[in-house]
């Protein structure tokens, strides 16, 4: 959230209708990145730090991270790459885990894109994933993750309810040093705009 100050207010209308879908409870968060820019930028971390201060901390226990773009023909090609995001002493969700102090590694799933109807291959990614959420409901002893923030969000309607949640995200973006930093500004002037 720190491109253009146009950008800006899309992603922030975005938020806004994305947190009203998820209201009423969530089964599973899932963080979604290609296999080919694994990369953790500012961005991202910005972004994973925001959902954590407007959601607590508890949703990293409803996290599943998804790589995409593993197709069949591709998977012995990636086999370094797949290897390097899943070990566990430095890998990609070991990396996450320490930077965001987490007790525990979220389940990683590695997805095909390519013929995902008729592919047997593109099923069984897609059941390894089903598998994953199952799990982190599982963890969750059958509960969908709400919050309180989830719950404010519920106690209003329309317009009282798209302002409590841009001056949410507005005030999780202004408690984050690393994201005053990098463009909260414009993410304070997105949510004047709105």
């Amino acid at each position: 959230m720190c491109e253009s100050t146009y950008k800006d207010v899309e992603n922030v209308h975005l938020m806004v209708e994305f947190f009203k879908s998820l209201s009423h409870g969530v089964s599973a968060f899932v963080l979604v990145f290609n296999i080919h820019n694994t990369r953790l930028d500012e961005y991202t971390k910005n972004m994973l730090r925001l959902f954590e201060r407007l959601l607590g901390p508890t949703f990293w226990q409803h996290v599943v991270i998804v790589f995409t773009h593993v197709d069949e023909d591709q998977r012995d090609y990636l086999e370094e790459n797949i290897d390097a995001l899943t070990d566990p002493s430095e890998g990609f969700v070991k990396v996450l885990s320490q930077w965001f102090h987490l007790p525990y590694q979220p389940p990683i799933v590695f997805l095909s894109n390519r013929d995902t109807r008729y592919s047997q291959y593109a099923r069984e990614c897609f059941k390894e994933l089903y598998e994953a959420v199952a799990a982190v409901e599982e963890g969750a002893r059958r509960k969908k993750f709400t919050c309180t923030f989830f719950q404010e969000v519920n106690n209003r309607m329309g317009v009282a309810q798209d302002n409590f949640i841009v001056h949410s995200i507005k005030s999780a973006a202004a408690s984050i040093p690393q994201m005053v930093q990098s463009g909260t500004r414009n993410v304070v002037n997105a949510c004047s705009v709105m």
